[in-house]
């Protein structure tokens, strides 16, 4: 009988909402065993989870989050982290980057993000006069709590009303921004790192007539090599963050000589594992390493039939 000893047990966060893994969750748990960790998918809300029978958990495909469970989401990860089991990202990390508010304390750095307005529910009777008083003619509007391009509209002065419409009593902040036709041109970049190591970078585009890039809207990827003035300035934006993170993706659009901040994400990024053959073994010996310095060996299981 062959006897393996596994270094930890690891709860791979995932949502109700998705009946089957999808190919970057098995990539990653396939990863994960080669390193002596046995990764475990776990719908995060599920009443019968016991945490102590893990000693980590990642955040990784929790893409409901965002929805009427969210302050029960942040709730569940602070148990997690009461319990002293490391969780990545870390709890600090999620919160700030939870509302996407963060993107008016990154200008507020000198960083470069795309024009946005925070505005609540009450204030879209403002709205007319908001966009006569920026020029702006066509708009995106989304809650500052959001993933995946839900609740993301592309709007005009004649649709205002439809908006206001459709966010009255909204319960999360809004947020405002000109419509960036580069969108549709060039595609938006999507910058993946791993701590602080650039990974890899993918060009999503939005499908005919759509602006969107998700493709759950029916966006495309493709895997491309930016120049390194472009990782450079990445690099730059994720440290104005502050945060500690295990894993991140920056989502940005490309103004000529210029990078512009569409998004940082840090709580359950699309790595795009399956688009860069070897990735998720780099993701998995990142969190070997993490947890080798502060773990001690699980006993040894075994594998496999015994010899006759």
């Amino acid at each position: 009988m062959i006897l393996t000893t596994l270094l930890a047990s690891l709860a791979l966060l995932t949502s109700s909402n998705y009946n089957e893994l999808k190919e970057d969750d098995n990539l990653l748990i396939k990863a994960l065993q080669k390193q002596q960790i046995e990764a475990q998918p776990v719908i995060w809300d599920d009443p019968q989870n016991n945490w102590k029978d893990y000693q980590a958990v990642l955040v990784f495909s929790t893409w409901d989050y965002h929805t009427d469970k969210f302050n029960f989401f942040l709730q569940t990860l602070s148990e997690i982290e009461k319990q002293r089991i490391p969780l990545f990202n870390p709890l600090g990390t999620i919160r700030w980057n939870a509302s996407k508010v963060y993107l008016k304390k990154l200008a507020e750095k000198g960083v470069k993000v795309i024009d946005s307005i925070y505005l609540s529910s009450k204030d879209l009777k403002n709205l007319p006069n908001l966009l006569e008083k920026y020029g702006w003619e066509e708009c995106v509007i989304k809650p500052s709590i959001s993933a995946s391009g839900d609740h993301t509209f592309r709007f005009n002065s004649s649709t205002v009303q439809k908006m206001q419409d459709h966010f009255k009593d909204y319960p999360y902040d809004l947020i405002v921004q000109p419509f960036m036709k580069e969108i549709m041109t060039e595609g938006e970049w999507s910058f993946i790192f791993f701590e602080k190591e650039f990974i890899q970078c993918v060009l999503k585009k939005p499908a005919d007539g759509q602006f969107l890039v998700q493709s759950a809207h029916g966006g495309s990827v493709q895997p491309v090599t930016p120049p390194d003035w472009m990782i450079n300035e990445v690099k730059k934006i994720l440290l104005a963050t502050e945060q500690p993170y295990l894993h991140a993706r920056v989502d940005v659009i490309k103004k000529g000589s210029a990078l512009a901040v569409v998004e940082v994400e840090m709580i359950e990024p699309s790595l795009f594992l399956s688009y860069f053959p070897g990735s998720a073994d780099k993701l998995a010996q990142k969190i070997k390493e993490r947890l080798s310095a502060s773990l001690t060996p699980l006993e040894p299981r075994s594998k496999g039939r015994a010899s006759l």
